[in-house]
């Protein structure tokens, strides 16, 4: 058994071999769990046709977008590719690292943090009732806030107008930021307040799914609320009645929109951070109980 890399060569009966050869010589643009191949996957490229011998220059892979000149190979990757993976990359939390051993102490930390804020969640759900009663019957002369909260990416949007969402949209990249605080911090309507920061250090969230917080990672909820206020802008009526593909200025705008540059896109990350760090000290300071409903409205009752 003869084990192939897919960018050069090299060969080895060990596969592990050819994984730490990846690793080593083709860091910056080797997969070694996709560009390995056993000989056997290549000989039964063997029978292609006369054009597949010929150098391709624009053999692109569609799931990792890694390009190869050689037909055979390029074959044997499509078989094996399982998509981009980065092997810096937390699978819980989805913070990237520049070294393995980083990488390696985070992972153990994380899981575990994520392990105790399921646990808390499940303990929760099971004494919800028992808090509720418990503060309806302590709480004397203060206002208990029942709000029935929308779950993550079921945001209710009917009170943004159409003026606002066209300011958004004439103010191109710049307009993602002020829709995604309309959407998710707009003190006058908590019912979209379904993002919670559990911690900083560990880059975890709570969002509410289907009635119940669940743990996710920072970033990864960020760039959701990101896209899903992008999209909110784009697909409004008043902006795609008004598209117009010879006016190069709102072609401009909306490709700014649908393809937000790095630099833009980490400035409303460290803003949402600030935000959620603010949410969370607030709601530790206020001693006015928020209580989630089943109920469809937002209500206020006096004791």
């Amino acid at each position: 058994m003869t084990f192939l890399c897919l960018h050069c060569n090299y060969s080895s009966d060990k596969r592990f071999n050819v994984k730490r050869h990846i690793d080593k010589v083709h860091k910056d643009i080797g997969n070694a769990e996709s560009d390995i191949v056993l000989s056997s996957d290549t000989d039964e490229l063997e029978e292609v046709k006369d054009d597949d011998t010929k150098e391709h220059p624009n053999l692109t892979c569609t799931k990792c977008n890694k390009k190869y000149s050689n037909a055979r190979y390029y074959k044997a990757h499509i078989k094996n590719c399982q998509g981009c993976v980065n092997k810096l990359e937390c699978p819980h939390c989805h913070k990237q690292f520049k070294c393995r051993s980083t990488k390696s102490h985070h992972i153990k930390s994380c899981a575990t943090s994520i392990q105790n804020i399921q646990n808390i969640n499940t303990t929760n759900n099971n004494t919800t009732n028992n808090i509720d009663n418990s503060v309806t019957n302590n709480i004397n002369n203060n206002n208990i806030i029942h709000i029935h909260v929308n779950n993550f990416d079921q945001e209710q949007l009917g009170y943004i107008t159409a003026e606002f969402i066209k300011a958004c949209f004439d103010k191109g990249k710049f307009g993602i930021d002020p829709m995604l605080d309309k959407i998710y911090f707009d003190k006058e309507h908590p019912e979209n307040h379904n993002v919670q920061l559990t911690s900083l250090k560990h880059s975890l969230v709570e969002v509410l799914k289907n009635g119940s917080w669940v743990a996710q990672g920072l970033n990864e909820t960020i760039d959701r609320m990101i896209t899903n206020s992008s999209l909110t802008i784009r697909s409004h009526p008043i902006v795609v009645d008004a598209a117009n593909k010879e006016d190069m200025d709102f072609m401009h705008k909306l490709g700014q929109l649908s393809n937000l540059e790095p630099s833009v896109k980490k400035t409303i990350r460290e803003r949402t951070k600030g935000r959620l760090v603010a949410r969370r000290n607030a709601k530790l300071a206020n001693d006015t109980p928020t209580i989630i409903s089943s109920d469809d409205t937002k209500t206020i009752e006096s004791s």
